[in-house]
């Protein structure tokens, strides 16, 4: 009785495994097929980044580095 149930489980397994696979092998097969496309090519443009900066009031790398707390410079 107990063979009987081992086998009937283990052929059960083995279908389920094989449409399993079949539905994962589909989809990558599809994925890889598909043209890759860029979300954009640049972070920004030129000029924008430009107008941003000088509304902002800062030029060059002054715009990269964070402002310092009044703590850490007074020390």
């Amino acid at each position: 009785m107990h063979a009987d149930f081992l086998h009937a489980f283990a052929h059960a397994l083995h279908g389920v495994f094989l449409w399993g696979m079949l539905l994962a092998i589909v989809p990558f097969v599809l994925a890889w097929l598909l043209k890759e496309v860029p979300l954009r090519t640049t972070l920004a443009r030129p000029a924008e980044l430009a107008a941003e900066q000088a509304a902002a009031g800062a030029t060059g790398a002054e715009a990269i580095v964070e402002p310092v707390s009044e703590a850490a410079a007074a020390r």
